[in-house]
């Protein structure tokens, strides 16, 4: 599957961007979900690595600290009636995939903002 496909980020990157942007991504992923463990980041993440560290790190997330999850979403700015109307509509085996892919899109879309926009 494509970085584009799996990474939503808001606008089209270059081959040499890449890097860079997944980087940023992992190391904002880990800032956001600290003190919870992302995993160690590697000097260049893939878009399948940060994706499947980011589902396992939600999945012990939710069946360990299930009461953690909301301030977690609360950091990374997601709003929470997106998540429940996400969560309501998707059979249970969805559910954890679905909400990596909203933090996903969230994450991907500060880290795009703040490496295109500074002031």
């Amino acid at each position: 599957m494509s970085t584009e496909a799996l990474i939503p980020f808001p606008g089209s990157i270059s081959e040499q961007e890449r890097p860079r942007l997944l980087k940023a991504l992992a190391e904002q992923i880990a800032k956001d979900l600290a003190p919870f463990d992302f995993g160690a980041i590697p000097s260049e993440p893939s878009a399948d690595w940060i994706s499947s560290n980011l589902q396992r790190a939600l999945n012990k997330l939710v069946v360990e600290q299930g009461r953690s999850l909301g301030v977690v979403l609360y950091r990374i700015d997601i709003h929470e009636l997106k998540i429940k109307r996400a969560m309501a509509e998707a059979s249970s085996d969805e559910r954890l995939h679905l909400l990596t892919q909203h933090v996903l899109e969230r994450e991907a879309a500060k880290v795009w903002m703040r490496l295109n926009y500074k002031p």
